[in-house]
């Protein structure tokens, strides 16, 4: 059984915005990966990146979370 533990948040985040702007996610700008971190208890190198994505079907439109 594998337990995770959430990493704290990164004190700056980056917005990356992809498919001609439609698309954006928020990421680490040091590592390039997502802001949400889970850690593994048994093996702390065990880490698990996820992204908080949005889309928008025009650019200039307001942004809804994936």
């Amino acid at each position: 059984m594998y337990i995770f533990d959430i990493a704290p948040y990164p004190q700056e985040a980056q917005l990356l915005y992809f498919a001609e702007g439609k698309m954006v996610t928020l990421v680490d700008p040091v590592n390039r990966e997502g802001v949400i971190r889970l850690v593994n208890r048994k093996d702390p190198k065990d880490i698990v990146s996820l992204e908080f994505r949005f889309h928008r079907k025009k650019p200039g439109q307001k942004l809804s979370v994936i």
